[in-house]
């Protein structure tokens, strides 16, 4: 998405991580959408709505899926450790399946079009302040289209596993200014919720910073 920070347009990208129960979202707006920006959003959701669900769905991104094998995604290996440490199942919506992906692509839409369109920011660090306001008086407060509630209503009935106290694991830190790929957004729908064991680990984050996908290889750059 391109918007006006400063004196010039520059690309943003969003991620928008979205319950499936209760329809509460987490967006953040990142200069590119490297695995770092990914595993970082899905820390910050993790730690505002305060649990993890059973189930994640992504509409296939590349920085994440880098195939498939008969049925078999073909996942990030430090995507795949990522889900193990905070202990959900990743799954992929099926290709050319409009209806598998209907909860991921709307939360990406309505913070586009409610939360940035003819918006304009003094710096990069001004729009991710602003998305946390509007997720908490705005999007949590709407009367939801599809479930009639509001999503902070629902969300009292979601079942998600406690997040036990932990420091954020994630420390590559997108940094503001660095052009990324062409896409636009990130997307993320998720589910119920499972039980959760164990210390994380830092083995994923180490190898975030030395691995990329074939995809990166090839273009000769990391998202």
């Amino acid at each position: 998405m391109r918007l006006w920070i400063g004196e010039q347009v520059d690309v943003a990208h969003i991620f928008v991580f979205t319950l499936g129960y209760s329809r509460r979202l987490w967006p953040v707006a990142y200069p590119h959408e490297r695995l770092s920006a990914l595993l970082d959003g899905h820390e910050q959701a993790f730690r505002h709505f305060g649990g993890v669900p059973l189930e994640c769905l992504y509409d296939n991104p590349r920085t994440l899926v880098l195939g498939r094998r008969e049925t078999r995604v073909l996942w990030h290996p430090v995507f795949e450790d990522f889900a193990r440490t905070y202990g959900f199942t990743p799954r992929a919506c099926r290709p050319y399946r409009a209806q598998t992906k209907g909860k991921v692509e709307s939360g990406v839409k309505y913070v586009k079009r409610n939360a940035l369109a003819g918006r304009r920011f003094h710096s990069w660090e001004a729009i991710n302040p602003w998305l946390a306001e509007w997720a908490v008086s705005v999007a949590d407060q709407r009367v939801h289209g599809t479930t009639h509630e509001r999503p902070i209503d629902r969300f009292a009935r979601e079942t998600l596993t406690p997040l036990v106290t932990r420091p954020p694991t994630c420390s590559s830190r997108s940094s503001p200014g660095v052009r990324g790929s062409s896409r636009k957004s990130i997307r993320c729908g998720c589910t119920r919720s499972t039980e959760q064991s164990g210390n994380p680990t830092s083995r994923w984050r180490r190898r975030a910073a030395s691995r990329t996908s074939r995809r990166d290889l090839l273009r000769g750059t990391s998202k």
